[in-house]
């Protein structure tokens, strides 16, 4: 099959017979996600070894890397798949709904007896290379706390499982989320020369300090940055010695719904947010809105998804506002739940927020899934976020950490269902023209077949 997948045309693959129904089977797959009048590099998409790397799998929190390994795995873009990841989810962060990947997934973090023989196998087959490991560790441990660079050395010390797995198997090619799983995927490159990518996302991905960061800029094959705000990032901390063709800018891509639910009858109107309980997320800002909203006295429903370390803090403010009436903490749910509450939502509300050691969004999956379900949102200019709303066409950009401008726009919505209606229908369109999945899939294989040649 390898050796005559390499003819290729316009809206039909040419091919020796006793193959070609195989190659159609393939194409029937593909077509889902490459359109008819695309040239499908077959030989670079589904012959190639390419494997995951994530840190947490499957974790609520990474919807997007979970529906980006779904498509490639269930439309057989590749012809062999592994995920890798750092470590198990905690049980209040697992993703009920694909659990079934834990018995496939290889977790690397504590895998200390296969890391630390790998260790020494590199050590004795490839000393200089692992000289080069030992220099980058040392050469980042003056920015690091001690607790920062025993993190560090942890990652290193699985991404010789990692490698040793690339060995063995004899992956192509690494694809990696976030900057715990691309200091794996580094490694593992470095040590056994298997090209590597990474998408570049926030908070203590890029945004924070990252050790090992332009190291992993210079040798990446590819870089995927999830929003221009991200790619222009990218090149400014790496003084754009990095190639800007070298980075793609390609929008997290999430399913859009056949159809919308329909929100005539919802009295109070329901607002929803669906986000980890962090600093960073601006739910503090949110209940201050929400209670100026209430002294008002306009009526409406605030419905909160989510777990993290500032859940029961946001409790007690609740309780502070005098709000439990109007404001329920829904809190860790599945995707599929969280599906549901769009569905019966009215307005989305996400008022990220810069922490003042950088933490920040990138460009939340949450605000996209929003406006594939119809929803005006109502959200801070925080990084990649007016890639995603525009203000007055699908809902209201607002000032950060201001509860009086964040209430002055939930009000305006509460108050005009046919404006919530007009912009949740524009919203729908932005999300189906930038953020299919469908899409976004095409161009990530497209990408990675670049990544493979």
């Amino acid at each position: 099959m390898k050796a005559c997948c390499r003819v290729f045309c316009l809206d039909r693959i040419i091919c020796h017979p006793k193959t070609r129904h195989c190659l159609l089977a393939k194409r029937s797959h593909l077509k889902k996600y490459f359109p008819d009048n695309a040239i499908i590099n077959l030989s670079a998409v589904v012959l190639m070894k390419l494997a995951y790397v994530t840190v947490s799998f499957p974790s609520l929190s990474e919807t997007f890397v979970l529906r980006e390994i779904n498509g490639i795995k269930e439309n057989h873009l590749v012809n062999h798949f592994s995920v890798f990841a750092y470590k198990l989810p905690a049980k209040n962060w697992m993703n009920q709904d694909n659990q079934h990947w834990t018995s496939s997934t290889v977790y690397l973090r504590n895998r200390y007896l296969y890391n630390l023989i790998s260790m020494l196998f590199f050590t004795f087959v490839h000393p200089k290379r692992c000289f080069r490991l030992l220099k980058l560790w040392l050469k980042e441990l003056w920015r690091l706390s001690p607790v920062d660079s025993l993190r560090a050395l942890a990652h290193l010390w699985a991404g010789f499982g990692l490698a040793r797995k690339v060995r063995h198997q004899k992956i192509d090619h690494l694809h990696a989320h976030f900057a715990t799983a691309s200091t794996l995927a580094l490694v593992a490159h470095i040590l056994t020369g298997a090209s590597f990518s990474f998408t570049a996302h926030a908070s203590g991905d890029i945004y924070m300090y990252s050790p090992f960061l332009y190291e992993k800029l210079r040798c990446a094959k590819r870089i995927i940055a999830i929003s221009e705000y991200n790619k222009k990032y990218l090149q400014l901390i790496s003084n754009y010695e990095v190639d800007s063709s070298k980075i793609e800018v390609i929008y997290n891509g999430v399913e859009i719904p056949l159809i919308c639910g329909d929100r005539t009858n919802n009295n109070p109107p329901v607002i929803f947010m669906s986000a980890a309980f962090s600093g960073f997320k601006g739910h503090g800002t949110l209940i201050n809105a929400l209670a100026l909203i209430k002294k008002r006295k306009i009526a409406f429903v605030c419905r909160l998804a989510g777990n993290g370390p500032d859940f029961h803090q946001i409790e007690a403010m609740i309780a502070k506002k005098n709000l439990r009436g109007c404001v329920e903490q829904l809190g860790a749910i599945p995707l599929s739940t969280v599906y549901t509450y769009l569905q019966r939502s009215d307005i989305f509300v996400f008022p990220s927020e810069i922490n003042i050691n950088g933490l920040r969004d990138g460009m939340p999956t949450a605000i996209t899934e929003a406006m594939a379900h119809g929803l005006p949102v109502v959200a801070t200019s925080v990084s990649g976020i007016p890639d995603q709303v525009t203000d007055g066409l699908n809902g209201f950009l607002v000032r950060e950490r201001d509860e009086r401008d964040l209430a002055e726009k939930l009000v305006i919505l509460l108050q005009n269902k046919n404006l919530r209606r007009r912009m949740g229908a524009n919203s729908r369109a932005i999300a189906a023209e930038k953020f299919d999945g469908r899409k976004t899939i095409r161009r990530i294989a497209e990408t990675l077949a670049k990544c493979s040649n």
